[in-house]
């Protein structure tokens, strides 16, 4: 089960780094690039939630930013938004930088986000703000729940550098969007037998979500006779599968 969990996260760990570096090669970048690109990474991945380019915004280009996305988007009241103590997306507040989702696929389905800055929440800021001096490698999230949906998933991100530029400047980053229950169903769904429950938790998130996966956390109340823990990475944080067998599984194996 660790292998096949690990194997998953590998493939996306190999999407985004492809989709990095496609967009540092394409300065031009349209929603008609963007979604060939994407389009089968997204089908042979069903896990992957989306992938999006966010644009790295400061302040002060602000006003650019939004009357070009309202040209090419035709809303003329595009704007970068963030999310009220409600949850009602609203315009962003002032701020030193944005991190606006600015092409995300598949697009239907993610209309809601765009625009939506990620730097506006601390759980993402967390891991923008380990991305943004990084010039390989992935930063990941806690657990969130997203804009569009209410599953469990984690961020992934790579920074975008422009390349032949002094001090090759970021430009934004390249996102994966995971939905961890959907990755374990796929991982775990080979080696599943009655009576064997499998958790990936991050001990170390700074929200209230700590469990990975859909379900909800035991209360330890009755342990089961049997369970393994193990440690886990992905990017830059470590997680903890803990698989555990109750009297079923013992009976059948």
């Amino acid at each position: 089960i660790h292998q096949h969990i690990s194997d998953r996260l590998l493939s996306h760990r190999e999407v985004l780094q492809s989709l990095r570096s496609f967009i540092e090669v394409t300065p031009d970048l349209t929603d008609s690039r963007f979604n060939a690109f994407t389009r089968s990474p997204l089908q042979n991945n069903p896990d992957l939630h989306a992938l999006s380019f966010n644009t790295f915004v400061r302040d002060a280009d602000r006003a650019a930013f939004e009357a070009a996305m309202g040209r090419q988007l035709g809303r003329a009241d595009f704007q970068i938004t963030e999310r009220s103590v409600d949850g009602i997306l609203q315009r962003a507040g002032k701020r030193d930088t944005y991190v606006p989702v600015t092409l995300i696929a598949p697009a239907a389905s993610n209309q809601r986000a765009i625009g939506f800055d990620i730097a506006s929440e601390a759980i993402r800021w967390d891991a923008v703000s380990r991305a943004m001096p990084r010039e390989s490698g992935l930063a990941v999230t806690a657990p969130i729940r997203l804009v569009q949906e209410q599953r469990v998933s984690v961020l992934a991100l790579a920074p975008v550098r422009q390349l032949g530029a002094p001090g090759k400047p970021l430009r934004g980053f390249a996102v994966a969007v995971i939905r961890i229950g959907q990755l374990l169903d796929a991982a775990i769904l080979p080696d599943q037998s009655p009576g064997l429950t499998v958790e990936l938790i991050d001990p170390y998130a700074i929200g209230e979500t700590h469990h990975l996966d859909d379900s909800p956390p035991s209360n330890g109340i009755h342990p089961p006779p049997l369970q393994l823990e193990s440690k886990l990475r992905f990017g830059d944080r470590e997680w903890r599968l803990k698989i555990s067998a109750d009297e079923r599984y013992q009976a059948l194996n």
